[in-house]
């Protein structure tokens, strides 16, 4: 999972919009769709404001296994299998 596929996660988890998390981050709109669609890498301190405006430790997106979004646990990846 990339970090923008983990912003929009958990953006989505607290039911906020890209327009209010950019205000309480203090960014624009455009910038949290560029991360979340992976154009654009968030710096230190941009994946810090975002935790703290989604209600989140600082350090949330700096775990080294952030836990994965429900509905892609056990969801097939495209690959095969050694056995196959």
């Amino acid at each position: 999972m990339n970090i923008g596929t983990l912003i929009k996660q958990k953006r989505r988890e607290h039911g906020v919009s890209q327009n209010e998390l950019a205000e309480r981050s203090g960014m624009s709109r455009s910038t949290i769709i560029n991360f979340e669609a992976g154009k654009r890498s968030p710096r230190v301190d941009d994946l810090q404001n975002i935790a703290l405006a989604l209600g989140e430790d600082e350090l949330y997106f700096f775990t080294l296994n952030p836990p994965l979004p429900p509905t892609a646990a056990g969801e097939p990846t495209g690959q095969k299998s050694p056995s196959e």
